[in-house]
């Protein structure tokens, strides 16, 4: 999914729900400053179940920089690729796949 909500999928994947694009905001900021954004990918999935296959997080889609207003607050949407192992194995549902994406921000 892009950070402005268009999915997209290949080969043999379905969408069965549609998500939406994560949005942020980072306050307390110098006003007018920008922040430059970089995202520590790939990213792996977890679930509690065992057995399962995951999934990685290998793209992602945001701003390599945004910039605050005169408040200090910058806003960004973050949209991203999820892959599959492509082995064939079990995705297991109704499951929670987590997959937590470090950020480094720099200003």
């Amino acid at each position: 999914m892009s950070r402005t909500g268009r999915a997209s999928a290949t080969n043999s994947i379905y969408i069965l729900e549609l998500g939406t694009p994560g949005v942020y905001s980072l306050t307390d900021l110098p006003p007018y400053t920008v922040i430059n954004l970089t995202a520590n990918v790939p990213a792996y999935s977890s679930s509690t179940i065992p057995g399962t296959q995951q999934f990685v997080l290998r793209a992602v889609d945001m701003p390599a920089s945004v910039n605050a207003g005169p408040a200090g607050i910058a806003q960004f949407s973050i949209g991203g690729v999820l892959e599959t192992s492509g082995l064939g194995g079990t995705y297991i549902s109704p499951a929670s796949y987590n997959i937590d994406l470090a950020i480094d921000i720099s200003y």
